[in-house]
């Protein structure tokens, strides 16, 4: 299960249910997950499509890059730097 640390707080970012997970969410927890839903769409679209496989669909790399039509080495590099924008739009 693939997780996003922001602001020591861990984000479930598969889109799956975990038991108990939505039920006991705090405030704070539901409005990160908010923040960074909205963070994710402001991403442009070859990063937004690259995080979207592989935290939500789960998919390596490699598969992404099949996927997409480009290397791994350009998935690699692409994803950190959705990651360096998402962490600096949240903060």
């Amino acid at each position: 299960m693939k997780f996003l640390v922001m602001n020591g707080v861990n984000l479930n970012l598969t889109g799956k249910r975990e038991k108990g997970v939505y039920g006991t969410a705090t405030l704070d927890e539901i409005n990160e997950k908010i923040a960074l839903k909205q963070a994710i769409e402001c991403l442009p679209e070859p990063e937004r499509e690259i995080i979207l496989l592989r935290y939500f669909k789960q998919l390596t790399q490699s598969e992404v890059g099949r996927v997409l039509g480009m290397t791994q080495v350009t998935v690699s590099r692409r994803e950190q730097k959705a990651l360096e924008r998402l962490r600096a739009a949240l903060g």
